[in-house]
Formats: C-alpha cells, sequence, structure tokens
C-alpha cells in the first residue's frame, strides 16, 4: 500500500451516509476543504453486509506512565484499577483502563472526567512521582466490525487472532502505522490511532475491504 500522506480528521456528522469499500477507497463522499492548516478529509461511515467502519465519538483518554513501587497508591489516588497484565483491560462504569506495558496504561473515560482526573494527579505528583497526560484530542478512535472483520484486519495487522480473547487489546501496527486494537466481543473491533494518520489508515482498511471480497467472489 502506498502511504499518500496523513492528513487531519474531522468526524462526519451524517450516520446515514454509505459508501462501498471502492467509493470510500476513491475518495467519494468525503468532503474535501482547504483552509490555513491544509487540506482536510471528512470521513463517512462505511457500511456492508459483511464489514462495518465508523468513526466513534470523541472521548477522554489519558497516558498514565508509573513505576511498580508507586503504582498502588496512584492507582487509589486516582481511583483508577489498574489491571497487571499486559493487553488486559479493567472497566469500571463508564471508564476503562488498558495495560500496554509494565508501566504503561491507557484510561479511557468521558470527557468530562478529565480534568478532574489531572487535578487528583497534580496533588499526588510530589509524594507518588507519575505522570498523567491528556491526550483526548491526539487520538481518534475506529469502530470496525463484521463477520470479515479479521480477514480485514489481517490485511495489515500481524497480530494471530487466534490469541487475540474478547476484552483484550493490544498495540501493534496497521500497515506501518503503529495503533491500539481492542477486541470488544467476537467480530467487533476499534482501532485508536493518531489522528494524522487516521486518513490514511481508513484508505487502509477500505482497501483491505476490497481485497477480501475479491477473494470471497473468485471463492464462490
Amino acid at each position: 500500500m502506498m502511504n499518500k500522506g496523513a492528513v487531519p480528521l474531522e468526524r462526519v456528522e451524517d450516520k446515514n451516509v454509505r459508501l462501498s469499500a471502492n467509493e470510500a477507497r476513491q475518495g467519494k463522499g468525503f468532503k474535501l476543504h482547504t483552509d490555513s492548516n491544509g487540506t482536510h478529509k471528512t470521513l463517512a461511515n462505511i457500511t456492508g453486509d459483511r464489514i462495518k467502519i465508523s468513526m466513534r465519538a470523541p472521548g477522554g483518554r489519558l497516558s498514565l506512565r508509573v513505576r511498580e513501587q508507586n503504582r498502588l497508591q496512584t492507582s487509589e489516588a486516582l481511583r483508577v484499577p489498574l489491571p497487571l497484565q499486559i493487553g488486559k483491560r479493567k472497566t469500571d462504569g463508564k471508564r476503562s483502563v488498558l495495560c500496554l506495558g509494565p508501566d504503561e496504561w491507557v484510561i479511557r473515560t468521558p470527557c468530562e472526567d478529565v480534568q478532574a482526573l489531572l487535578q487528583k494527579s497534580e496533588l499526588l505528583r510530589d509524594a507518588t512521582p507519575h505522570s498523567l497526560v491528556d491526550v483526548s484530542s491526539r487520538d481518534v478512535e475506529i469502530d470496525i466490525s463484521g463477520r470479515d472483520v479479521e480477514a480485514v484486519l489481517s490485511a495489515g495487522c500481524p497480530i494471530d487472532f487466534r490469541q487475540f480473547s474478547v476484552g483484550e487489546g493490544k498495540r501493534t501496527i496497521f500497515d506501518s502505522v503503529q495503533i491500539i486494537l481492542d477486541r470488544h466481543t467476537d467480530t467487533d473491533f476499534s482501532i485508536e490511532v493518531w489522528r494524522s494518520y487516521s486518513a490514511y489508515i481508513w484508505e487502509g482498511l477500505a482497501l483491505a475491504i476490497d481485497d477480501v471480497n475479491a477473494e470471497s467472489f473468485l471463492a464462490e
């Protein structure tokens, strides 16, 4: 796949827009305009019988880094339960926490909770060294689901989906771009990626859908 360059993304508001994978790949349905920051793409949902792709509504995201000796105190002070095994997630109401590494977690929470967590972190920092950073504006999340979802993701992602359980999340790549991939059900995933790469990932998924559709057609 050729990287044509990433562009900033604006979330589509019209959820009734329906595009085939080929239309999405060709850019049909993208509302383009140019401003002082360059060209922006508005991405329409892809809806089909075997695969669906849509942008998830914006939410709060925080990156937490804390060493083992300070982990328990930080978790208790923030009132955020931290899973200890890489790839595992804990959910508490509308908040979920995914362990990305031995000292790294991503906290997903409603936008209105972000400031409160940052304030608790500020009060705690001197006594218990850690880092809590708001990355809500940096990342976007793409929902992808359907019976062909594993085949589409496998086109650009090296994960063995037989070893990827429901409820887990992994830092991985899709077509050389770093992503966080979450598995919510057997056929329901989400991709978290830096905003600047989102249009490129979207196009890559559309191309993968074309390939999977072609293989299915030839197999019939």
